[in-house]
């Protein structure tokens, strides 16, 4: 009878389909961007774009070049009080601190990773501001820069 049991649970088993738990949707130098990465910044409204589409992870995908770049020359060390204002800012625009809580279970974040996200983007916004600070054609020489970062690196887009 234990060998039976065993049997159709293995059987059982095979049976079922695999479940897709996340992906890879791009490389970055090394560095995988996950699915859940898009997805869950975008919920957070950390990035613009709806679903896994080419330039949601193409947004992604420059942030990580920023970063990168800002880590290599602009050392910063970000205020904490800055990163708990942008974290209740966050808090506001999205229904509260459970509303955030359920979006980082949902896509696997932490709450120190969200802070993580949140000290990186402030780093990258002054790197940025240092760097470009003509405003005239501030936007025209940052997608000049961010275009040479991406020649730089290497980067491999998967299929979304």
């Amino acid at each position: 009878m234990v060998v039976h049991v065993a049997s159709v649970l293995t059987l059982c088993l095979a049976l079922q389909a695999p479940v897709l738990l996340d992906r890879t949707v791009a490389i970055v130098g090394g560095r995988p961007l996950l699915q859940s990465d898009v997805l869950t910044a975008q919920r957070l409204g950390l990035i613009e774009g709806e679903g896994v589409s080419p330039a949601s992870v193409g947004r992604l995908v420059d942030r990580e070049l920023q970063l990168r770049e800002a880590e290599r020359f602009f050392p910063l060390r970000v205020d904490a009080a800055a990163i708990d204002a942008r974290l209740a800012d966050l808090e506001r625009r999205v229904g509260g601190r459970d509303a955030v809580a359920r979006i980082l279970a949902t896509g696997g974040f932490t709450p120190d990773r969200l802070r993580a996200w949140i000290r990186d983007d402030l780093h990258v916004q002054a790197y940025l501001r240092q760097r470009f600070a003509a405003e005239e054609r501030r936007e025209a020489l940052l997608a000049e820069w961010t275009a040479d970062l991406r020649r730089r690196t290497v980067v491999v887009l998967l299929e979304p």
